[in-house]
This record gives structure tokens, sequence and C-alpha cells, in this order.
């Protein structure tokens, strides 16, 4: 499944067990391999941050 990165950046982003983490911000894409090596999360969930 081929994705634009705009439509990536800003959905919502869930544990398996359905607790909201927070929004995609960016990501860290490897071009040779086609593969994503990281993603941002921001606007993260305040009852799982701490601090």
């Amino acid at each position: 499944m081929l994705e634009e990165l705009s439509e990536i950046i800003g959905l919502q982003v869930y544990t398996q067990n359905g607790v909201f983490l927070g929004n995609v911000n960016n990501l860290v894409v490897d071009v040779d391999n086609g593969a994503v090596d990281g993603i941002f999360i921001g606007e993260t969930n305040p009852l799982l941050v701490e601090g």
C-alpha cells in the first residue's frame, strides 16, 4: 500500500489496546529501501507523559 507522506502526517496513533498516543508529526524515510525508519509523535496524550 503506497501512501503520500502528506496523508500520514497528522494521523492519530493508538496503542493495540485503543489508547490514544498522539498525532504523527514527522517521519524518517529510508528512500533506498522504501521503509519508514522512525515516526515522531506529537500532541501526545497527557495521561501517558510524565513530567
